[in-house]
């Protein structure tokens, strides 16, 4: 349900800037999936290292095996 709200609510923003900016552009879409990308990339390094540095607290994996 809540999935269905957000894509709603992203809905109405882009009728919004549509309005006030005019379609989105072919470029401006790709702009944005390539900053996504980026971002997903971002927080997956994020979530590894997280990952990496709790499993070196426990003990059980030392920096060089990550």
């Amino acid at each position: 349900m809540e999935r269905r709200w957000e894509q709603a609510r992203l809905g109405e923003l882009v009728a919004w800037m549509e309005e006030k900016g005019g379609p989105v552009t072919e470029a401006e879409l790709a702009a944005a999936e390539a900053e996504r990308r980026e971002a997903g990339r971002i927080f997956a390094d994020r979530d590894r290292d997280r990952d990496r540095d709790r499993e070196c607290e426990r003990g059980s994996a030392t920096p060089m095996d990550a």
